[in-house]
């Protein structure tokens, strides 16, 4: 019975531990295949992608340029005399009609009356003149000479008016004083420069274009201003002239015209201007970022299965975001836009953002 009983302990000891060796065998081929899925699955590349998709293509080109402004008129005098009073200074704002100079004008005055007084004799002269001629009592000499010296009379008048009224010099229109040529005292000679005024409350962006990009430009096409002085603080303005001939360095001006009506800009500050041109044909669009090289020599991962193909394509850089397709891929693929470093051809990759 206790020989019986020890056999008995025995055979379940021993099935204790087969058991335990299955179990652990068990548990070691699923570590094991654990392991190898673990292994294999961090041997795929991590990547994202994105389709190759149809759409309307935007272009956009910056060129830097400086703010002028809309109108500004150099005045000049037409007048002789000593300037009795400025009423202005560089950096003033004017309006139209704004007394600016004003000159001496006494001796004018006094010559305006003694050529008032000849008009007034002359005038009578004529008259006795036509008087007589009615009655054929002088020669028809005689009558035009009176009437070239009534003119002569009247056309002295006309000029010592003009003259009188030149002494004050006013605003031509709303604007700000941008130079000043003439002090207090000073004797001013017909043809001398008095003053600058620039007017601001528009003003013209001047920036110049290729010829290619210049073709693509129209009268009134909206442009994106960025002044220098106001860190990328976005103005808004249009195209207000295209340039038909090109400078000496074979570029374009174009002229945007900016509302000011604040004056915050001025003129020449600096900034860059923004033209944004809209295809109006669908492309094969990716993104920049998805580009392998340069765009001279382009190349793209493609997504084929779970591995990648390095494929040579042919792209039109449209800005600093987007390529145009022109050649090497179709709608629908899909292209690594995330993990190209670590790609080679044939890699086998696991994709984060499955498209």
């Amino acid at each position: 019975m206790k020989r019986y009983k020890g056999i008995l302990i025995s055979v379940i000891v021993m099935g204790i531990v087969v058991l335990v060796v299955l179990r652990l065998l068990g548990s070691k081929a699923m570590l094991d295949e654990e392991l190898k899925s673990m292994t294999e699955y961090s041997a795929l590349v991590p990547v994202e992608v994105t389709a190759v998709v149809t759409g309307y293509a935007t272009q956009s080109i910056t060129e830097s340029g400086i703010f002028n402004p809309l109108k500004e008129v150099a005045i000049l005098s037409e007048t002789q005399g000593i300037v009795l009073s400025v009423n202005c200074a560089v950096g003033d704002f004017v309006q139209k009609g704004q007394v600016l100079v004003a000159v001496q004008r006494s001796l004018l005055e006094k010559q305006l009356a003694l050529a008032e007084l000849s008009l007034a004799n002359a005038q009578t002269d004529l008259q006795r003149f036509e008087a007589l001629a009615n009655r054929e009592a002088i020669t028809q000499q005689q009558l035009e000479g009176a009437k070239l010296g009534y003119q002569n009379a009247l056309t002295n008048v006309a000029s010592l008016k003009e003259q009188i009224d030149n002494t004050i010099i006013t605003a031509p229109f709303d604007g700000y004083v941008t130079s000043k040529s003439i002090e207090l005292g000073a004797l001013m000679v017909p043809g001398m420069p008095v003053m600058s005024i620039a007017q601001q409350n528009d003003l013209l962006f001047c920036a110049r274009l290729s010829e290619r990009d210049v073709l693509r430009v129209a009268i009134g096409m909206p442009v994106a201003i960025t002044a220098d002085a106001y860190n990328g603080e976005p103005f808004r303005g249009k195209v207000k002239e295209v340039g038909v001939s090109a400078t000496q360095s074979g570029r374009y001006e174009v002229l945007v015209q900016i509302p000011n009506s604040q004056f915050r800009l001025r003129s020449g500050m600096g900034g860059r201007a923004t033209f944004i041109f809209s295809s109006n044909e669908q492309q094969l669009v990716i993104p920049r970022k998805s580009l392998v090289g340069s765009v001279l020599s382009p190349s793209i991962f493609v997504l084929e299965g779970d591995s990648v193909v390095l494929r040579n394509i042919r792209v039109n850089p449209i800005n600093e975001e987007v390529l145009v397709v022109i050649s090497g891929l179709k709608e629908g693929e899909r292209v690594i836009t995330s993990g190209q470093i670590n790609l080679e051809q044939g890699t086998k990759v696991r994709v984060l953002n499955p498209v």
